[in-house]
């Protein structure tokens, strides 16, 4: 699903920079560009729900602040490989 491929890049890219010696304005820049997607793909999502037939199928809105934790979590595993990500 485009919107879970969206997901996953936002969270490798927050986590690259965040991991990176990346300066502090630089991490700031990563995160700012995250809440971005996050709130884009919350757009998504509604417009998404909009088409569904049911509650069934529906997704849930993302939650930045348990995106952002989970995009920096040491283990990182939301990634999926850089096969799948690259069109």
């Amino acid at each position: 699903m485009e919107i879970e491929r969206k997901r996953l890049l936002a969270h490798r890219g927050l986590h690259d920079a965040c991991s990176a010696q990346v300066s502090p304005e630089g991490v700031r820049q990563a995160n700012e560009q995250f809440a971005q997607l996050i709130e884009s793909l919350n757009r998504e999502i509604i417009h998404y729900n909009l088409r569904v037939p049911g509650s069934a199928f529906q997704r849930k809105m993302l939650n930045l602040e348990a995106e952002r934790a989970a995009a920096l979590s040491p283990r990182l595993t939301t990634a999926a490989p850089e096969s799948t990500l690259q069109e």
